[in-house]
């Protein structure tokens, strides 16, 4: 998450009078709550995905599969094995349930924040 101006505003409000302003505060308030949890999630599901390709690292399809070929045991793992289904529930639940809600949630607050900028300004 880019937060280049976020960190400027927090150094400019730390040398200023800015501290007690209400924008600032909601400001801070959402990058300190929205964009530690994105980036903890963010980190988390890059964590699964390495793990997840160690564990495929294992199989003796694994150097065809990275060349885009399949092999009948492949297939078999891929489409048969119980295994493979709990990665990708797993998977679901991080990546598609609870991530997406983050993101979701947080664009919602964002336009919130940006309405607030905006009316700011004017």
């Amino acid at each position: 998450m880019q937060k280049k101006g976020y960190e400027l505003l927090e150094n400019f409000s730390d040398n200023n009078e800015m501290k007690n302003d209400t924008l600032v505060n909601t400001i801070t308030r959402f990058y300190n709550s929205f964009g530690l949890l994105i980036d903890d999630s963010n980190v988390f599901i890059k964590e699964e995905v390495f793990k997840n390709i160690e564990r495929f690292k294992q199989e003796d399809w694994f150097v065809e599969w990275s060349l885009g070929e399949t092999t009948e045991e492949m297939i078999l793992f891929f489409y048969e094995g119980e295994e493979y289904r709990k990665i990708v529930a797993a998977n679901d639940i991080l990546a598609g349930k609870n991530h997406q809600l983050f993101v979701k949630t947080y664009k919602i607050e964002a336009k919130k924040l940006l309405q607030k900028l905006e009316e700011r300004l004017e």
